[in-house]
């Protein structure tokens, strides 16, 4: 068998679940013809779903090394390195990526979240903004929203996860984070809505999480602003009962001290 005829087979094994025979397979290929780039970019792709990230990484190298405008071998390098939580990395192999295919919306996302891993959040909105021009989905709206209030921006994130909702009346963790805006702009009746639209769904949905308690205290402080002391003893201590003392234990302490306060101001 010639190189070829080793790099079909071993696509063929690997599209029948075959990873250990494809990766051999591949093997024999680079052994007859070590400079073609696909066969290194077939056999990174194996390895990674065989679980061997650093396999992977090192095939993904010879790719670009033999071709070094094989897209999607940065891609995939990319992908592997954020997975890995290398993103520093995974930023400058998408950043290869959209140079060469400058209109694929999931490499701006990856490189906007890996962005906003590294604390570069600005960086983050800019990708994020790419995202929704090529697709203006809910969740291309909410993440952009939650980078927004990252920066401080509340406006731009209230305007974002607005989007977000009326593409999805149901996207309880944009309403979560909407109320999270308002509060901090001061806006205490907003975000009184928004928390406990964010509740309402989860509570239908079944869902309880560590929002929740963030929720119901948020939805407490905004009660006790507006006045209303019994729902916002009631909130927070829906948060204490939601809140694992163990796990978030300054929160816990926190939510408290402030419901001890509410309590002697009721009195």
């Amino acid at each position: 068998m010639n190189a070829e005829e080793f790099f079909n087979q071993a696509v063929t094994k690997f599209g029948e679940g075959d990873v250990f025979g494809a990766i051999a397979d591949f093997g024999q290929s680079i052994s007859l013809n070590p400079n073609l780039a696909p066969i290194y970019y077939e056999l990174g792709k194996t390895c990674y779903h065989g679980r061997d990230y650093q396999g992977a990484i090192e095939n993904f190298d010879r790719a670009i090394q033999v071709n070094p405008e094989f897209a999607d071998a940065y891609y995939m390098r990319g992908s592997v390195r954020y997975s890995q939580g290398d993103h520093q990395r995974a930023i400058e192999d998408f950043t290869h990526y959209i140079n060469l295919h400058p209109d694929i919306a999931n490499a701006y996302y990856i490189r906007g979240a890996s962005r906003s891993y590294v604390g570069d959040n600005q960086g983050a909105v800019a990708d994020f903004t790419e995202v929704i021009r090529l697709n203006p989905s809910d969740n291309n709206y909410y993440n952009r929203g939650v980078t927004q209030y990252l920066l401080g921006n509340y406006q731009g994130a209230i305007e974002d996860l607005t989007e977000a909702i009326n593409l999805n009346e149901n996207f309880a963790d944009a309403y979560y984070n909407r109320g999270n805006s308002r509060y901090d702009l001061g806006d205490e009746q907003g975000a009184f809505y928004d928390y406990s639209q964010a509740q309402r769904i989860d509570g239908a949905e079944g869902n309880i999480d560590s929002k929740d308690e963030h929720g119901c205290y948020g939805r407490g402080i905004a009660r006790s602003r507006l006045g209303d002391f019994k729902g916002a003893i009631e909130d927070l201590r829906n948060s204490l009962r939601i809140c694992s003392y163990q796990r978030n234990m300054a929160f816990y302490k926190e939510v408290d001290r402030v419901l001890r306060q509410l309590q002697q101001h009721n009195i």
